[in-house]
């Protein structure tokens, strides 16, 4: 086997490799990169169709919920004041705990 150099060696295979790469593959092949490119190029696009709807729309149930919740806790804010107005020391801390349970088991669910 002769002693080939590196640059030899690799000169040799750059050219098999680029007589390789100049083969002419048939139309179906050629048809079939150009519809697996067009449908990669599809599914690439559509994460950002989705996300471009999809965040708005996240942001605007997320202050929605966020003013339902300051209404809720407001609500509960008033109640509670109300019953610790209008009931005696004991009852109104039941009736109070009463409502925080089910204040908690709300948000909670």
């Amino acid at each position: 086997m002769p002693d080939l150099s590196k640059i030899e060696w690799d000169s040799m295979a750059h050219q098999s490799w680029g007589h390789f790469l100049r083969v002419e593959f048939p139309f179906e092949f050629r048809a079939l990169e150009v519809a697996l490119e067009a449908i990669c190029s599809f599914l690439e696009a559509r994460p950002r169709d989705l996300e471009t709807a999809a965040y708005p729309a996240l942001d605007e149930l997320t202050s929605k919920i966020s003013s339902r919740v300051r209404k809720l806790k407001s609500a509960m804010t008033r109640l509670t004041n109300r019953v610790q107005k209008n009931l005696p020391g004991p009852l109104a801390k039941e009736v109070i705990d009463n409502v925080r349970e089910l204040w908690a088991s709300f948000i909670l669910n």
